[in-house]
């Protein structure tokens, strides 16, 4: 207990939030992005590039180093006239 707060009581709660908030968004998602075996392997490439960019211990920086990726491979869609291949689109038929 510190200060009368019961730090042990309210590190749980956050962590079960944050497990909330993170199932949350990932049953969501399921619908736009598709579920199969191969699923997190296809987007790890990516979080781990802009992690690596952004910084571990940056929020704004990850932030503006997704911005950066996503817009780049957006244009670079675009200019190529959709020959890169987007993992976050599905595939043309």
């Amino acid at each position: 207990m510190s200060c009368g707060i019961n730090v042990d009581r309210l590190l749980r709660l956050v962590f079960a939030v944050g497990c909330g908030i993170a199932g949350t968004g990932g049953a969501l998602s399921v619908n736009l992005l598709g579920l199969d075996p191969s699923f997190p392997l296809r987007y790890l490439v990516f979080i781990l590039i802009v992690v690596t960019v952004g910084g571990s211990g940056s929020i704004w920086g990850t932030l503006s180093a997704a911005l950066l990726l996503g817009s780049a491979m957006s244009s670079a869609s675009i200019i190529c006239l959709r020959r890169v291949p987007s993992p976050f689109l599905p595939s043309p038929p």
